[in-house]
This record gives C-alpha cells, sequence and structure tokens, in this order.
C-alpha cells in the first residue's frame, strides 16, 4: 500500500465530508481502499485521526472509531517549541486576514529574492488578492492559538480554457516558524482541496540561485521536492533584485488522473459550501 497515495485520498475524503461513490471519479480509489482492502483501516483510522487533530473534520466510513497505531502527530523543528496538528488549524483565508497574511509576505518582500516584487502591496491591496484568488482557488490560513503563522494558495496556470486543471501554488511561512511542518500541512491540505476541485496540474514557479547568497538559497525547491515534485524547466537570470539576477525554475506534481474527458473544475466556494455530492459542504474546523 503506498501510503502517500493512501494520505492524499483521505485528505479528499475527510475534508469534503461525505462517503465516497465509486462513480464518482475524485473518489474511486478510495473507495476501493475501505470497501475492498479491509486489512488497510488501521492506516485508514491513523489518517482520519490525522485530519481530526488539524482541525478537519469529515464523514469517517462506519467503525473506524479505534485510536491511531502507526503515526506520530508530533512535530519539532529549530526555532520554536514543538507543535503537534491538534494546535494548529488549516481554515480559509479571508480579505480580513490581510494585515496578518502581510506581516509574514512583508519580510519576504524586503529581505529577500524570495518574491520578486520590490514593494510590499497595501492591506487593501492584499485584501483584493485574498478576494480574487477565493472566487475560484483555495486560499489557506494555518493558525494556532489564534495567530495566523504561513498561508497557501492556489491560481490560474494560464487563461486559455485547456489550462483549466492546471493551478500555480504558492506558500509563505513566518520567518521564526519555518522548519516545522507548517508549509508541508498547508499544501497536504491545498492538494487535497484543488484535487477535490478536479485539479490534476499543480505547478509551481519559485526563484533559485545560481549559488546561494544572503537573499536567496535553493530551501524551496528542496521542499517541493520532498513533496513529490519534480522539476519541469528553468529560465536564467529571469529576475533581477537587489543588484543580483536569480534563475526561475518550474516544478510539477500530478494529483489526478488525466482523461481524455476530464470533468470541468467546480469553483472552490462551490465544495467548501455544498461539498462535490451537494449534500454537506468542506469544514476545516
Amino acid at each position: 500500500m503506498n501510503r502517500d497515495f493512501l494520505e492524499k485520498m483521505m485528505l479528499i475524503y475527510g475534508i469534503c465530508g461525505f462517503t465516497p461513490q465509486p462513480a464518482n471519479p475524485h473518489l474511486r480509489n478510495m473507495a476501493k481502499i475501505i470497501d475492498a482492502r479491509p486489512s488497510d483501516r488501521a492506516c485508514v483510522e491513523d489518517l482520519v485521526k490525522y485530519l481530526e487533530l488539524n482541525g478537519i473534520s469529515g464523514t469517517k466510513p462506519p467503525g473506524l472509531t479505534s485510536p491511531p497505531r502507526c503515526a506520530t502527530f508530533e512535530k519539532t523543528g529549530t526555532g520554536g517549541t514543538a507543535m503537534t496538528p491538534g494546535n494548529l488549524i488549516i481554515r480559509p483565508a479571508a480579505p480580513e486576514d490581510a494585515a496578518a497574511l502581510l506581516e509574514i509576505y512583508a519580510p519576504y518582500v524586503e529581505k529577500t529574492a524570495v518574491t520578486f516584487e520590490y514593494a510590499v502591496p497595501s492591506a487593501e491591496a492584499f485584501a483584493g488578492r485574498v478576494a480574487r484568488t477565493l472566487e475560484r482557488y483555495p486560499y489557506l490560513a494555518a493558525e494556532a492559538e489564534g495567530r495566523i503563522l504561513g498561508y497557501a494558495y492556489a491560481g490560474p496556470f494560464k487563461e486559455r480554457a485547456a489550462y483549466d486543471w492546471a493551478v500555480e501554488t504558492t506558500v509563505y511561512v513566518r520567518e521564526n516558524e519555518r522548519r516545522r511542518g507548517i508549509g508541508r500541512r498547508l499544501y497536504e491540505v491545498l492538494e487535497g482541496c484543488l484535487a477535490a476541485q478536479g485539479i490534476l496540474n499543480v505547478n509551481a514557479c519559485i526563484a533559485c540561485p545560481e549559488r546561494e547568497d544572503e537573499y536567496l538559497t535553493r530551501d524551496s525547491v528542496d521542499f517541493h521536492r520532498r513533496l513529490g515534485w519534480r522539476l519541469a524547466g528553468e529560465f536564467r537570470q529571469c529576475g533581477c533584485k537587489f543588484g543580483r539576477w536569480y534563475n526561475m525554475v518550474w516544478m510539477e506534481k500530478h494529483i489526478g488522473e488525466h482523461r481524455e474527458d476530464p470533468l470541468p473544475v467546480r469553483p472552490f466556494p462551490e465544495i467548501l459550501h455544498a461539498g462535490l455530492s451537494g449534500e454537506k459542504g468542506l469544514t476545516f474546523s
């Protein structure tokens, strides 16, 4: 059993909060796991528990009530105390979160080449970005004890209709909260939301140095690679910031099956409020 694949299916299943139906292509494999692979139920239980501790609720398969047996939920890292999914909640962001999100983003603009933006946008402009994203795609915030520690979102890859099933993703974490699993958690939930919409390809445009310096490292490239992304291409010396030229790489990951007749992508608000089954909505906490 491929645990990564199972976890992806459980994210789709758990956050959408409904019973899987084999006729639904997004959940066909999950239905097979639950119905035909009872030996894997302990692992399924663990992942259901993982989702619950992460603040995501959803309908459980019948009988999945045992405590977790094969997963470790505590994350530790440098620069902070141990954090567990129990005190980290992933929720949809809102335009009203703009000031808190901007606190996270501003240092990356002012002190790094991670973003090629030169000037920190106003809170009003940033709120507009959040609102526009949420019209069609997820914009997620990672929150602990009422404080936003990171955020992730998706946007269109290209505007042409043939690109509908592809998105570009972005993730940022507070400087002093990095390397604690927050970015990974945000991406896990983001990919689950996108897969539930019917998105098949996730792409990331990442600033990359020829040689690491005080403004830019290869950490983001390495982060995506650890999560199963692969290098798709590289543009050399295409961005100038702080008087230095940096490369830009594209990385990609496939999160769904590429069919001749893919289902139309569903807007994020639709699955957030109604769920793919039309019966229950997406709940995060």
